[in-house]
């Protein structure tokens, strides 16, 4: 199948706004979607589906 999406290696952190913290919201993430594939993204609040 052709791939349509590749993701490597990503992190995200960001930085909490009371206590000035690193937080990690991504760590070292790697997806591949082909063309045809239906992927769903599934976890709990705050996970980081949405900045994913």
């Amino acid at each position: 199948m052709d791939r349509l999406l590749e993701i490597k290696n990503i992190s995200y952190a960001v930085k909490e706004s009371n206590s000035g913290d690193s937080i990690k919201i991504l760590n070292d993430v790697s997806l591949d979607i082909n063309r045809g594939e239906i992927l769903g993204i599934v976890g709990e609040s705050g996970c980081g589906k949405t900045t994913l």
